[in-house]
């Protein structure tokens, strides 16, 4: 990892694509709208999965927990999308968005699965306790932390490339006082 400081005095790190993925950022906001975008999809996304935790939570309590395989399954979906809500909040890096992603994409297709075909004995009807809702949810999720994903890693590109140039001109203009003190 190399570092250099900017003009304005922060210090920004160049990284390999692998540590990049998973590396913690800290938000300055400054008047860049795409950092107010990154920041408002990313809560949006926590407060989504919050949500869905919450769904299959109160499922789980009032009665799914009963029902053999699906239950702890619902159990886990509760737990699995809550984790990754606080993790986004806590320490938000684009590894963690990916699986936010998946949970709520494997929680979306169990549910359609049970609904269409039945999963694990187990037919689930859109007619059921926040079977709507939690499609609602679900989607929303996937879609913010989609677009928050997009968005960070555009913002991240826009930086290396702001880098580059800044490089390149330093180097030209370096290269130009060398040439004219000779």
């Amino acid at each position: 990892m190399t570092r250099g400081v900017t003009s304005h005095g922060r210090i920004e790190r160049s990284q390999s694509l692998a540590s990049s993925f998973t590396a913690h950022r800290k938000v300055h906001l400054r008047s860049d709208w795409v950092e107010i975008l990154e920041l408002s999809l990313r809560l949006v996304s926590v407060v989504l999965l919050s949500a869905v935790g919450w769904v299959h939570l109160h499922l789980w309590q009032a009665g799914y927990r009963h029902i053999p395989t699906i239950g702890p399954l619902f159990l886990a979906a509760a737990v699995s999308a809550s984790a990754v809500a606080a993790g986004l909040l806590v320490r938000p890096t684009r590894l963690i968005g990916v699986l936010g992603f998946g949970v709520v994409m494997g929680i979306l297709a169990g549910l359609i699965v049970s609904v269409n075909v039945g999963l694990f004995g187990f037919n689930e009807s859109l007619s059921a306790p926040f079977a709507v809702e939690s499609i609602v949810l679900e989607t929303a999720a996937a879609v913010t932390l989609a677009a928050w994903i997009a968005v960070d890693l555009l913002e991240e590109s826009g930086q290396a490339e702001r880098a580059v140039q800044t490089a390149t001109r330093l180097s030209a203009s370096t290269m130009v006082q060398n040439l004219s003190i000779r």
